[in-house]
This record gives structure tokens, C-alpha cells and sequence, in this order.
């Protein structure tokens, strides 16, 4: 039996040679969607996955539920792969063990939430706690995110989806990891609501992770990239530790990057001055989280699904300096609701979004769907009537960041700005 034909419970495989699943065709993003309450034995041999053309995720698993991957290396290479995915078509990660597992090759995360051995831990919402164990794993593949402070990621996992405990036995990094905000075990945990543990014994940190997001309302931990919520339990050897305690020394954030600054022009846009030699393209990015709301399956009402974030983004090349600096055709604009384009005096675009005037003032405006609606309104009035979804402009965030990329298109610099 090939691996990718795997049924979806009770297996024990074992491999008897080197697999390269580079020519299989993933499946609503995974190579094989389901294992649970499975063991699969790599046997000291390695499994390779490469994603040059997907843009979406693409896994070795989306399910993974009480099973054990174990005595394997997976190489990865390309864009965004992980071990296990979980939530897509309502699958999990959860009640999972990683035994003597070792990732190398390199990957590149373009968004939020990624970890190469899991994206989503847990089992959601409900008020039971999953638990994933990693025993003598060990990361070796260098990991390159984006520069922004909404790009949060970790070696390991990359979000906590419900309450979860997370254990590390004799575990390592010897990789790299650069993206906007970096932790070594979690990028980020969904609700205050929910417990995250992370019980950690004899790690070993000889690679280098590092944030390149340098805003004074962030400070670099090597537990959590980005806490959404605060209920954390933290054991290093049997001590207890908070985010604020360090674990690592040279686990640290990018100090801010003197060759690159940033202006804010009185009509809207920004004056980047750059001495980065080695940057070949730049990225110019401010993002604002909105409230996401779908409809229900009659079609009747909006329930609240979570927190998205609109990205408003100019790239730009080095040869569009001149003497050293760039103006901006990008602008700082508040946001509008798709539903007030009606209300416009005017529409236009910007950068290759489109914006409405409404009132004298320009905003850029959110493309969402009939089903999909994003909006300001509280969740604690979920579900709304289909009618009564407000329509209302969102006030934009004013924290910018400016990051540079060399050839290969990995971070070499970046900076911030907030705008007062």
C-alpha cells in the first residue's frame, strides 16, 4: 500500500524505504487527509515534500488525531508545508505524538500562524483540553516568514485552537526561523478563554530565530510569538516561566535597522530612505484586524467566526529609489465595508485596491462576500439577522512597517512607524 492511500484510523505502516511525494497531488492541501489512532514508523527513513506551485498549505496530514509519527525525517521544500494541518474541513491535530522526528530543507511561511510540525493544535472552541507530545524531535530547516507584526510563527506550532497542552522531551532547534514576530514552540494562541501549557524538558537551542516586527508595543519571547489571549502555563524543567522570561540568549529580536527609515507625508503617504545593500525588493504594509462574520446555512443569519486582517501593501524594487529614497504611492486610509460602495460619491483604486469617497473621505474598500461579510461589530451580538449586519467604516491601524528582501527573497532589514 502507497502511504498517500492510507485509510483514516487504526494503521500501523511502516516504511521500508526513502519516499519523495513531490509528484503527488495534495488533496485539499494535505498528502494523506486522515490518520487516527495510527502509527506510522519511518523506520530511520525520509519522507520528502516540496510545494513549488500551490498557494495554499500544503500538508502531510490535515487529520492527525491520537496517532504517532515517528523515526522519520521530513524534508521540506518551497512554500508553505507542515507535518499537520489540521482545521480544514473540520479536521484536527490533537492527542498527537511526534517521536525521534526531524524536519529539514527550507520553507518559506507567507502567512500568519504557521509551524512546521503542526499549523492547528487543538480541538476549537469546545472546553476539553488536547494535548500534543514531542519527544526527541529535532528541527533542522531554515524557516523565512514575512516581516510584518501580524506575520507570527514558530518552529513548532503555530497556533493553539482551543486549550491545549503542548510537551517538549529532549527536543532542538538547529534551524533558522526570521518572520515578523518568531517564538521557538507557539506562534499564537486563539482566546483568553482558552489554557495553553507548554511543558518543556532538556530543549536545546543552537539554530536562530529571530523577530524582524520592532514596534515598542512588542517585545520578543521564545515561547509564544503573539498571545491573543493570556492564560498561559509555562514550565521550563520544572520551573515555572512567564513570556517575559527568557529561555534562550540568543534567541532575540532584530534591534531596530539604522539604514532604513521612514516618513509620513502630510497628504497620506511615506518617504522610505534605505542604505540596505543588500535589499533587492521592499515591502511597504499596514494591516488591521476586522471582525469576520459567515452566514448560516439557512441563509438567515450572520454568526460571528473570528478575527481576519486586511493587508494594505505596496511593493517596490530598489531600482525605484532615487538617491536613496521613495515616495509612496500607498497611502494611510481608514477602511470601508463593501456594502457602503453605494454610498460613495466616488470610487478609484490605489496600489490596485479600491477605494470609496463618502463624505470627503477616502477609504479603501473591503471586498467580502454575501456569505462572508467582515464588519466592526461586537461578536457578543452574534448571531445578527442577515438585514441588521451593520455597513460602517473601520478605523485602520497605524502601526507601519517597512521590510527589505535580498535575491532569494529572504529578510534582511526592516523598520517600523506609527503614526501619531
Amino acid at each position: 500500500m502507497a502511504i498517500n492511500e492510507l485509510g483514516t484510523t487504526s494503521y500501523y505502516y511502516q516504511l521500508s524505504n526513502d519516499i519523495d511525494l513531490t509528484e503527488q497531488i495534495a488533496t485539499n492541501g494535505a498528502l494523506i487527509q486522515s490518520l487516527e489512532n495510527g502509527t506510522i514508523d519511518g523506520n530511520e527513513h525520509k519522507i520528502t515534500i516540496k510545494n513549488d506551485n500551490s498557494e495554499e498549505i500544503v500538508a502531510l496530514f490535515n487529520n492527525f488525531v491520537e496517532s504517532t509519527l515517528k523515526n522519520v525525517t521530513i524534508e521540506m521544500d518551497g512554500k508553505d508545508i507542515t507535518i499537520a494541518m489540521g482545521y480544514v474541513n473540520d479536521s484536527h491535530v490533537y492527542d498527537a505524538v511526534f517521536d525521534n522526528v526531524t524536519t529539514t530543507g527550507t520553507v518559506e511561511f507567507t502567512d500568519r500562524n504557521c509551524g512546521l510540525y503542526v499549523i492547528y493544535a487543538g480541538l476549537g472552541s469546545t472546553s476539553d483540553t488536547a494535548e500534543i507530545t514531542f519527544i526527541n524531535c529535532t528541527n533542522e530547516a531554515n524557516i523565512y516568514g514575512q516581516g510584518e507584526q501580524t506575520r507570527y510563527n514558530a518552529v513548532f506550532v503555530g497556533y493553539a485552537w482551543g486549550s491545549i497542552e503542548l510537551n517538549f522531551e529532549n527536543c532542538a532547534n538547529e534551524g533558522l526561523l526570521y518572520c515578523g514576530k518568531a517564538a521557538l514552540f507557539l506562534g499564537n494562541q486563539s482566546s483568553k478563554n482558552h489554557i495553553v501549557t507548554l511543558n518543556i524538558e532538556n530543549f536545546e537551542n543552537s539554530g536562530l530565530v529571530l523577530s524582524f516586527y520592532q514596534g515598542s508595543n512588542y517585545t520578543q519571547n521564545d515561547y509564544i510569538a503573539a498571545a491573543a489571549g493570556d492564560s498561559q502555563v509555562i514550565t521550563v524543567d520544572g520551573v515555572t516561566k512567564t513570556l517575559s522570561d527568557d529561555l534562550f540568549t540568543n534567541v532575540g529580536q532584530v534591534s531596530s535597522n539604522s539604514n532604513m527609515q521612514v516618513e509620513y507625508n502630510n497628504y497620506g503617504t511615506f518617504t522610505i530612505t534605505s542604505e540596505a545593500s543588500n535589499a533587492e525588493t521592499y515591502k511597504i504594509t499596514y494591516a488591521t484586524y476586522v471582525n469576520w462574520w459567515k452566514l448560516n446555512d439557512a441563509g438567515t443569519h450572520y454568526t460571528f467566526a473570528g478575527t481576519q486582517i486586511v493587508y494594505i501593501v505596496e511593493e517596490i524594487s530598489k531600482d525605484d529609489f532615487v538617491d536613496g529614497k521613495y515616495t509612496t504611492e500607498l497611502k494611510w486610509l481608514n477602511l470601508a465595508t463593501s456594502g457602503m460602495k453605494d454610498s460613495a460619491s466616488e470610487t478609484s483604486s490605489i496600489c490596485g485596491y479600491d477605494t470609496v469617497t463618502i463624505d470627503g473621505e477616502t477609504y479603501y474598500l473591503i471586498e467580502d462576500s454575501e456569505s462572508e461579510r467582515f464588519n466592526k461589530q461586537s461578536n457578543s451580538n452574534s448571531p445578527i439577522e442577515k438585514d441588521n449586519l451593520e455597513e460602517s467604516t473601520i478605523e485602520a491601524s497605524k502601526d507601519i512597517n517597512v521590510v527589505a528582501y535580498d535575491a532569494n527573497g529572504h529578510l534582511v532589514a526592516g523598520t517600523y512607524y506609527k503614526i501619531s
